[in-house]
């Protein structure tokens, strides 16, 4: 009867001792669950009050995707929305310097309530859907692209032109090294280009074999150059002055690029009245070309010689310039070559006096020039070119010229000033020479036409150089290290785990 007795008690006490355990396990449980509840509730809250109320802070040890106050400014002036379309490989040697600079864009823009920065990233080989968009909406087709649009406005930049090079000549030709990253600046150029609502126009003559920049031929066409004045919104249009009482009144700048036959006196007049009244010129000319334009560019204090520039050359075709006159279309150009495909010569036809300079005389700038191993060739009918001392110039010689007349420093003028950019060789910014090219050509191109127009857009901050952490060691110093990596703290992981284990069987 004893026995039976305790084995009751015992049972009794059993099934307490396990509706308590039962009790504990979902105390414990439940605890669990609210737990979870509650992380998940705070991570919620964390993460929306985090998107109405963030920071963020440079850690780095440089100012590698920190913008400049410059274009905190400008983003805080900005008038309306600004869209922008990272068309990028993922590939690409700067993809994440483009996605992370973007990135710095759009929270400077979310700081200021009144404008929004929008930003998307279109894969060119998985968002096909976006990208036939793209190429509707926008023509937009070359990859490794940038696009900028604001109320319909549109600009393009390429991969290339955020990249800063540096060329060197080498035994086995031209070799460019990338020195620094040019994203903000160009991004921000960009920007002041499309919140501008006034579009210049830009009429291409024709009609005396000038070049078309819808020639999409390999070598000599110019639809690159085409493409780039088209994206950097820009009107443009094709002229003929046979069909025209004069350069019509929209014009904002008028280009003549690499003309072949003459000019007549009535065309040569309304180029001439344009010019009076303040217009704005580009002018490519060959040599060898006879266009009858001569008399009009001596009036304006240009020169052109029935010459040949030759000089620095990689095989016998072309000249490389290297040394820059100081004006507003080369100041940006440092370091950098082009490259003219046997240029004649372009220079001031009295020689420029910075001290003597008034509102109405012609002010004449250098803009390319040789380097003392450059001459001036007159003689082009031999082969091979050799200088000839006595008949050849010795350089420096001028490959190209900025005029300016009707503005003078510290002095308000309400009349347009004449601007002429005149260059030497037409070829220079060909389809095969942008392709092949080893430096600045399209960029003098664009800086000239920048500057005919007017457009101060170019916001110079900077290219950023990566920073660089160099560790210097000797042969023992690296057989020490890799014994550390390899044998070392392997060895105490292991060794941890076996004491883990002997302490666990304990």
């Amino acid at each position: 009867m004893e026995i039976a007795k305790n084995n009751k008690a015992n049972k009794k006490i059993s099934r307490k001792y396990i509706r308590k355990q039962r009790g504990l396990r979902l105390a414990v449980k439940t605890n669990m669950l609210i737990s979870v509840v509650l992380a998940f509730i705070i991570v919620v809250l964390i993460n929306y009050i985090s998107s109405k109320y963030h920071a963020h802070w440079n850690i780095s040890n440089n100012d590698y995707y920190e913008l400049s106050d410059k274009t905190k400014k400008l983003i805080s002036n900005l008038p309306s929305d600004v869209n922008l379309v990272m068309f990028f490989k993922k590939n690409n040697l700067f993809y994440d310097d483009v996605k992370n600079l973007l990135r710095e864009f759009s929270y400077e823009a979310e700081k200021q309530n009144n404008v929004k920065f929008n930003v998307s990233i279109v894969d060119p080989e998985r968002d096909l859907a976006e990208v036939r968009n793209l190429k509707q909406k926008y023509g937009l087709d070359k990859v490794d692209t940038v696009l900028l649009e604001c109320d319909g406005r549109t600009k393009y930049i390429e991969a290339d032109d955020m990249i800063d090079r540096k060329p060197e000549l080498t035994d086995k030709g031209p070799v460019n090294t990338i020195v620094g990253f040019r994203g903000e600046e160009m991004i921000s150029s960009a920007i002041k280009n499309v919140i501008n609502k006034k579009r210049p126009v830009v009429y291409f003559l024709s009609g005396h074999g000038e070049h078309a920049i819808s020639d999409t031929s390999e070598q000599t066409g110019l639809s690159s150059v085409g493409y780039k004045v088209v994206h950097d919104n820009v009107e443009v249009y094709s002229l003929v002055l046979t069909k025209e009482k004069g350069i019509p009144e929209n014009c904002s700048a008028l280009v003549i690029m690499g003309p072949t036959t003459k000019f007549s006196l009535i065309e040569i007049d309304m180029i001439s009245t344009y010019l009076e009244q303040g217009g704005r010129l580009m002018l490519l000319l060959d040599p060898r070309a006879k266009t009858g334009l001569e008399p009009l560019l001596a009036k304006w204090n240009i020169k052109l010689e029935d010459d040949m520039v030759l000089g620095l050359t990689l095989t016998g075709r072309e000249t490389l310039i290297m040394n820059y006159g100081q004006h507003a279309i080369t100041e940006n150009l440092g370091a950098i070559t082009t490259l003219f495909y046997l240029p004649r010569s372009v220079e001031a036809l009295v020689t420029p006096d910075s001290n003597n300079r008034s509102a109405d005389r012609p002010h004449v700038t250098l803009l390319a020039l040789t380097g003392p191993e450059g001459w001036s060739e007159k003689n082009l009918t031999k082969r091979p070119y050799k200088f000839d001392k006595g008949m050849d110039r010795k350089g420096p010689i001028s490959v190209a010229v900025a005029v300016e007349r009707g503005s003078v420093s510290g002095i308000d003028l309400k009349i347009k000033s004449t601007r002429l950019v005149v260059f030497g060789d037409s070829y220079f910014v060909s389809n095969g020479a942008l392709k092949n090219g080893i430096g600045g050509n399209i960029d003098i191109f664009m800086s000239s036409l920048n500057w005919l127009l007017e457009r101060s857009e170019m916001l110079y901050v900077g290219p950023k150089t990566p920073g660089e952490l160099r560790l210097e060691m000797s042969s023992k110093k690296l057989r020490n290290v890799y014994l550390l990596i390899a044998l070392a703290i392997p060895a105490i992981i292991a060794g941890f785990g076996v004491i883990i284990v002997w302490i666990r069987r304990r």
